[in-house]
């Protein structure tokens, strides 16, 4: 099982999924089977694509090469309203039930609410009978209660540091939660360790003698702020030759199980 965020070549996979649910429970969803089943296969891709912003976005979760569930996130582009965020349209079909789907969507989707700056509320409606998921988000959204001391987070910087100088990408990835989000200043967040190994993969590629060096971690409470240094030289494809050495930090947010829910980095990219 993996959760990811969901592109337009998944459209075909969450459009017989979604008409499923219209199936089994028709007062769920705002829309008639008919309607959806009416849909042409380009506005269901444009449907499943991200907002560049990450406004917008569908999460899904990947089990025995099938998608199994899916859940979307919107936030809303009126300048008041953008602070408050919604999750909509989810559905786990019926064979995979009762195995933890549905948390590991709303715990990937409250981590990529929370990595987007200004967002400060997630709203989630459900039928009056569906206390499952009520007390899904409930959970998601409590705080973490199993926090680590700052001797492990010392060790786990010291480690999450050494898989950044290995040319091991999926090592990198390893570090966060399955729904764990990687933001780099104001870029779009990869999320799910799959799109961060690709992201690590591709600072690895433009700089093949890169070097992290871990200049120190700030614990506060439940502030975590990792500060780092890389070094290399560009010199990967279409690289521009030249060495660098760049400081800046990141903020994570370490979720229950001890990985990192979501990252923001800053750096001075003048630098």
């Amino acid at each position: 099982m993996y959760v990811t965020q969901l592109t337009s070549q998944d459209a075909a996979a969450y459009q017989s999924l979604r008409l499923g649910a219209l199936r089994e429970s028709p007062t769920a969803v705002s829309s008639s089977y008919e309607q959806e089943a009416a849909r042409a296969p380009a506005e269901i891709a444009t449907r499943v694509t991200l907002a560049a912003d990450g406004s917008f976005c569908v999460f899904g979760v990947f089990a025995e090469e099938e998608l199994g569930s899916f859940l979307a996130f919107v936030r809303p582009q009126r300048g008041k309203l953008r602070h408050c965020t919604e999750l909509a349209g989810t559905y786990v079909a019926p064979k995979f039930r009762r195995r933890g789907f549905g948390g590991a969507l709303v715990n990937a989707v409250v981590a990529h609410a929370r990595s987007l700056d200004g967002v400060r509320q997630v709203k989630l409606g459900v039928n009056a009978t569906n206390m499952v998921l009520l007390l899904i988000m409930l959970s998601a959204c409590a705080s973490e209660t199993k926090r680590m001391n700052s001797e492990k987070l010392n060790e786990f910087a010291i480690r999450c540091t050494a898989a950044w100088c290995s040319q091991n990408a999926a090592s990198v990835a390893s570090f966060f939660a399955e729904g764990g989000s990687l933001k780099i200043n104001e870029g779009t967040p990869p999320v799910g360790r799959t799109a961060i190994t690709a992201a690590a993969q591709g600072f690895m590629s433009a700089f093949p003698d890169l070097v992290v060096k871990m200049d120190g971690l700030d614990v506060d409470g439940g502030r975590i702020t990792y500060h780092w240094t890389l070094i290399g030289t560009n010199t990967g494809p279409g690289g521009t030759g030249k060495a660098v050495r760049i400081s800046g930090y990141e903020e994570w947010r370490i979720g229950a199980e001890g990985l990192i829910a979501a990252s923001r980095g800053h750096f001075d990219e003048a630098e």
